[in-house]
């Protein structure tokens, strides 16, 4: 016998029929929660994801920077150096 989707035991078949929907319903509930929790946690992870990334493009940013900065120190050195 089915209710509500779910199998009735024999044990469930003297409890009445309102009982057993609605443990079917909170064990669909519970399935709900654990589906939403799911996608929660997935877009917790491509947010974490697309700021690791942001991170990473920030730090070949800086690096670029940073190198950028020492060629252009190197330079005027020597442009310093060839004018004495």
């Amino acid at each position: 016998m089915w209710r509500a989707g779910w199998p009735v035991q024999a044990a469930e078949q003297s409890v009445p029929s309102c009982w057993v929907e609605l443990l079917a319903v909170s064990k669909a509930c519970q399935a709900v929660e654990l589906l939403s929790a799911r996608v929660e946690l997935f877009r917790l992870s491509a947010e974490r994801a697309k700021l690791l990334s942001t991170e990473v493009e920030l730090s070949h940013t800086g690096s670029a920077k940073l190198l950028s900065g020492q060629l252009l120190h190197a330079r005027s050195t020597e442009v310093e150096q060839l004018r004495l």
